[in-house]
């Protein structure tokens, strides 16, 4: 059992690698939408690629088992390897907040949300006001600076707190998906 565990977590760590890489693309489309609005559909289609991606990456690891790959050994792996994904995802954007982007992904934040369409959109959705209760009258501004307040750990610690909410149900419909029984010779 120990060695199974052994074996299974370390190909959860070489391909939470490659899943980290791809949540920090995901992460850089995201910021990058905010100065670039075309890039949000790539964003968008980058985001919902995780759960196949998961999917893969946990068959590629199934077709290394011998004999059986129960719900067990596809929910382990799947739910290490987002695990470790969600690491390197939460180390890169702690780095790129505190060290790199000097107020770059507010600024664009608060310049998108300016926008006329954007703001004739809040008006019309009825988010405006909301905003406007939020904030004290303060409105998009007083919005934006309440984001910067808010530290990059802090940043950090929502995406590990999302991804422990999220990638148990991935993980679950993954194993279900992917689980195989040895067949029985008659």
């Amino acid at each position: 059992m120990n060695n199974t565990f052994r074996y299974l977590n370390g190909y959860a760590m070489q391909y939470g690698l490659f899943l980290g890489v791809w949540y920090i693309l995901v992460s850089a489309a995201y910021v990058s939408s905010f100065a670039m609005p075309i890039l949000s559909s790539f964003c968008f289609f980058l985001f919902l690629s995780i759960p196949f991606l998961i999917a893969l990456l946990t068959a590629r690891f199934r077709s290394l088992v011998e004999g059986d790959f129960s719900f067990n050994k596809g929910f382990s792996f799947a739910f290490l390897t987002s695990l470790y994904a969600c690491v390197w995802q939460a180390l890169a954007v702690f780095i790129y907040l505190a060290y790199i982007d000097n107020g770059f992904v507010f600024d664009s934040f608060q310049a998108s949300l300016e926008r006329p369409e954007v703001k004739e959109e809040l008006e019309r959705s009825g988010i405006m006001p909301q905003i406007m209760e939020i904030t004290n009258g303060g409105g998009i501004e007083s919005l934006v600076d309440g984001l910067r307040m808010i530290t990059p750990a802090t940043y950090t610690a929502v995406i590990i707190y999302f991804n422990f909410i999220i990638a148990p149900v991935l993980s679950a419909f993954v194993a279900l998906t992917l689980k195989r029984r040895k067949r029985e010779v008659r």
